[in-house]
This record gives structure tokens, sequence and C-alpha cells, in this order.
């Protein structure tokens, strides 16, 4: 831009010396024609300065007038003349100096037009590398996508894989299994068989529960009643009697479910025996003469006294009878819970 503005500058310079230089050119050619003009007039007057002279001094005074004019206009000539060649001289150096600046401005045209190559090339190469800088940033997303796919699908794999080994193992087991499938379903039959007297005998217990709650009933309404000993007597031992039969079923159903473990190969202890006091489920803590006293009472007693005794050995009775029934209940319930950790542990080891 500057050396532009410089050119712009020396063109106006060079029209305004231009300019000037065909005006002095004008000028010397006037004042040429001029001194021409006045060369002829003084050629001319040549021949009559003798004839002038001869006549009179005032025409004398003119002539010398005349050529002091002429030795002026000749020095202006000079002067003129030496003003043309110094502004020729200026003309001839501005023109070698714009040829100069010419040169210049192309060999910068020239440097310019290379460095605009240049940055057009540098801008090439930036729009390609920012294409592949694109691609492979797109590239690497994709590489990221696939990444985090392998690495969900191997965390599912590796979370699945257990839910796929077991149907394999199963289905392999099942295989395997196919040749003894009688004998499979000769021990599910047998399981089965298990499972519904295990069933039965929670069913018993639970009536037998229910027939301990009704006796404690009976026992509570007898308290509050006072009968006479005959009738808590026959009450008392159909009591007895009954826990002893029900203590008798309870013994036969695990003997029979210790006998169908050891026919299945059960792997886990046998149940220890139930070792219950058949003299104290037939009489309750005492013999057979100390429970039963019930003679009729004594005359001479008074009635008061033997209505209070016999309230007293009633009360002991109950208390004796209720002691010995809930020591039942309990063995009743550890006998259940030992063998229904018995059966799920039979029942898990076949499974094994």
């Amino acid at each position: 831009i500057l050396y532009q503005t410089h050119l712009v500058s020396l063109d106006a310079q060079q029209k305004l010396l231009s300019e000037k230089c065909n005006q002095f050119q004008k000028q010397a050619q006037s004042y040429q024609i001029q001194l021409n003009g006045k060369k002829q007039c003084i050629e001319d007057n040549s021949f009559e300065v003798p004839r002038l002279i001869c006549e009179s001094d005032p025409s004398c005074e003119t002539t010398e007038r005349d050529e002091f004019i002429i030795e002026k206009l000749k020095s202006a000539v000079s002067e003129i003349a030496l003003s043309r060649n110094k502004l020729q001289d200026e003309n001839q150096k501005l023109l070698q100096e714009l040829k100069m600046y010419q040169r210049q401005c192309q060999a910068m045209e020239a440097g310019l037009s290379e460095v605009k190559s240049e940055l057009q090339s540098r801008d090439d190469l930036l729009r390609i590398i920012e294409m592949e800088r694109l691609q492979l940033h797109r590239e690497l997303l994709k590489m990221g996508e696939l990444q985090n796919a392998q690495g969900n699908k191997k965390r599912l794999e590796s979370s699945y894989s257990p839910c796929i080994k077991e149907p394999e193992r199963k289905r392999k087991d099942l295989f395997s299994a196919a040749p003894d499938q009688p004998n499979h379903e000769k021990e599910l039959n047998k399981s089965m068989a298990l499972t519904n007297k295990e069933h039965s005998r929670c069913t018993s217990i639970n009536k037998l529960e229910y027939e301990n709650e009704r006796l404690r009933n009976d026992l509570a309404k007898l308290h509050a009643s006072g009968k006479s000993a005959w009738t808590n007597q026959n009450m008392y031992e159909e009591t007895v009697r009954h826990g002893y039969q029900s203590q008798m079923k309870m013994k036969e159903n695990e003997d029979r479910l210790s006998q169908d473990c050891e026919t299945n190969r059960s792997t886990t202890p046998p149940l220890p025996p139930l070792t219950f006091q058949t003299k104290e489920m037939a009489s309750p803590l005492v013999s057979d003469d100390e429970v039963f006293p019930l003679s009729p009472p004594d005359m001479s007693i008074p009635a008061s006294l033997a209505a209070q005794h016999f309230l007293l050995e009633e009360e002991k009775r109950a208390k004796e009878l209720e002691k010995l029934l809930n020591t039942h209940i309990d063995e009743l319930q550890r006998h259940t819970e030992f063998t229904l950790n018995k059966y799920t542990n039979l029942k898990h080891n076949r499974h094994i």
C-alpha cells in the first residue's frame, strides 16, 4: 500500500514536471521566436547601422540599448536553456527512479504473488489436515463406540455366563441322566412320598397342639367347676392315653422316615431316638398308687377338710399334667424340626 501511494505521488510529480517542462519549452520557443525576430530585425537593421551612425548620435544610443536588451535576452535564453537542461536531467532521474520503483513494485508484486501462492498452499494443506483430523476423530469415535460395545458385550457375557452355563450344565446333566431316567423317577416318587408323609406328620403335630390346647381348656374348666375326683381321674387317664398314642404314632412315623432315608442312601446321620418316659406318660411324676389314692373319704373327717384336701390334690395333678404336656409338645417340636432339616439336607444332597 505504501509503495502504491508512493507510485501515485511519483506519477503526480511526473505529471507536474512534464507540465512545467512543456511550459518552459513553450516559453523557450516563444523566447526563441522573439530572439529570431529580434535577430532578423538586427540583421535588417545592421545594413542601416552605418547610415544611422552617420546620421546622428541618438540613433546610436538606441542601438546600444537594443544590444543591451539582446544581451539580456541571450542571458535569459541561456538561463532558460540551463533550467531546461536541469529539468530534463531531473525528469530523467525521476524516470529512472520511477523505473526503479516500478521494478521494485514488480518484484514486490512477484513476492506478494509468491506469498499468496504459499498462503494458498498452506490453506489447502490446513484444509487437508483439518479434513484428516475430522476423519480421524470420526474413526476414533467409531472405535470408541466399538470398544464400548465390546466392553458391554463382555460384561453382559460375564454377567450372563452363569445363567448360560447353568442351563447348559443342567442340559448335560439331563442328557447324562437320560439313561438313569427310571431310577430318577423312582427317586422322585420316593421324595414325593416322603413329602406327603412329612405333611401328614405336620398335620398330626397341629392336631396334637390343638388337642393340647383343648385339654388345657378342659383342665381350666375342671379347676373352675370342681367336679368329682373320679371324673377328673378318668379325664386324666384319657389325656395320658391320648398323649401316649400320639407319641407312639410319631415314633412310628419317625422310624418310617428313617427307613426311607436309609433306602435313599442319605449321607446325613440318623435321627436320635426320642426317649419318652412311658411311665411318666402313664402316670405324672408319681406312682400309680400315689396318683390315684381316691378311695372314698372317711366319714370321721369333716367335709370341709376333705373338700380342701381334694382340691389341693386336683390342683397338684393339674399342674403336673400341664408340665408333662408342655415337655411333650416341646419334644415333638424339636423332633419335627430335626426331621425337616434332615429331609431338606437329603433333598439338597440328592439335587447335588
